[in-house]
């Protein structure tokens, strides 16, 4: 089961070296999806105490914010996931392309996190009631449990939650629904180990390898990414088309870039049409790095043109021609427009740590305590366009 995730790469704009390269590399850590845009919103949070369910409503009671915990001290936890409806007046602002499939993992370093049953599972659709046992059960650890008994929208397997279309469950419409707002929830509890964080993350992950890249501004592709081959490109290595399908290719021997190539899809001399042109470069006698001298056989408007397509795929890419390092799959996947949530909370101990002596009896979620002494607060879903109440019923 993957329980962490890393990607993406953001590097200033340069240019390339006169000399064969040795660059273009950049930082691969992974930029998460603007709140705005994104068709879900996640939260985790801990609690005092199990949760409830009271005449359609959950009943939570969340831990104050300066909560330090004992080592061996039971904690309670939650996830939340609120699915944005689509529809004539709620466009979604990415391209299905880049969330269906979505993943999201659930990892924590304080304390062990274990399979939550079905019992312990929601659902909402709207502002309906909350509705127990919506799904599962969600498995957190690393056995493979595809052979399970599933139910609900969200397909539970191998420790992950799938986020994708099923009519299976209450869930008619599917998380991502046509009409209606789905919601789900689900709880677990444990008993503190030590400092550390509960990470929840949701991410549709798309490997090179598997297939080419597909890179969306919000509905609107940007670059199309793929390998380049000796016989259909005339060099090994990777190719980027934007909008227009032009191209800009990289020729790479393990990782070492060759050279960079420029195709235009309608330049002015037709007989270049789709020909991959080879790109060359002076240094300034002033310093400050390499410049483009030549393209290949673009002249003139061509030569701008290719020189526009050449600048904007390394600028978008953060690629760094006179920096030192390898092209690789991952500086290509770091880019990709693909769903990334995160939300993390921190497990404080107390300076010194107490220890509980032999640890606690860990109490039955619902045993705990009377929901009448609980607070009825919702998980705090942050998301633009999403109205949250002081229940998770509004």
């Amino acid at each position: 089961m993957k329980k962490l995730f890393t990607l993406v790469l953001a590097l200033a704009l340069a240019f390339a070296l006169a000399a064969p390269a040795h660059a273009i590399t950049g930082d691969t850590t992974p930029d998460e999806t603007a709140k705005k845009v994104a068709p879900v919103a996640l939260s985790v949070e801990l609690f005092t105490a199990p949760e409830s369910l009271v005449a359609g409503d959950l009943v939570l009671s969340n831990i104050a914010a300066n909560k330090l915990y004992i080592v061996n001290e039971v904690v309670f936890w939650g996830v939340a996931l609120q699915f944005a409806k689509a529809d004539e007046d709620n466009v979604l602002g990415m391209h299905e392309d880049d969330y269906l499939g979505s993943v999201l993992t659930v990892s924590c370093d304080a304390f062990a996190l274990k399979t939550v049953p079905e019992k312990h599972t929601y659902g909402q659709i709207g502002d309906g009631k909350v509705v127990k046992g919506a799904f599962g059960p969600v498995f957190l650890d690393d056995e493979d449990h595809s052979g399970a008994d599933l139910k609900g929208a969200l397909d539970v397997r191998l420790g992950d939650l799938v986020l994708d279309h099923d009519d299976d469950g209450i869930y008619d419409y599917g998380p991502w629904a046509t009409d209606k707002g789905v919601s789900a929830y689900f709880f677990g509890q444990s008993v503190v180990k030590g400092k550390g964080a509960l990470t929840a993350k949701v991410e549709l992950e798309t490997l090179l390898e598997d297939r080419d890249l597909f890179i969306y501004d919000g509905l609107d592709l940007l670059y199309k990414v793929g390998y380049a081959t000796t016989g259909l490109h005339g060099f090994d290595g990777y190719v980027v088309q934007d909008e227009e399908e032009n191209k800009v290719g990289f020729e790479v021997d393990d990782g070492d870039v060759l050279a960079i190539y420029v195709a235009l899809s309608d330049p002015e001399d037709t007989d270049l049409t789709g020909d991959f042109q080879e790109v060359e470069f002076k240094k300034l006698v002033s310093g400050g790095g390499s410049v483009v001298n030549v393209i290949g056989e673009f002249e003139d408007e061509d030569f701008t043109a290719a020189k526009k397509v050449y600048e904007g795929v390394m600028k978008f890419f953060g690629f760094n021609y006179d920096a030192e390092g390898k092209l690789r799959d991952k500086h290509f996947e770091a880019k990709d427009s693909n769903l990334f949530l995160k939300d993390q909370i921190a497990i404080n101990l107390y300076t010194g740590s107490i220890v509980l002596p032999n640890g606690p009896e860990v109490p039955k979620t619902g045993d705990a305590a009377s929901i009448m002494g609980f607070v009825m607060i919702a998980l705090a879903l942050v998301a633009a366009g999403f109205v949250v109440s002081r229940k998770v019923r509004a």
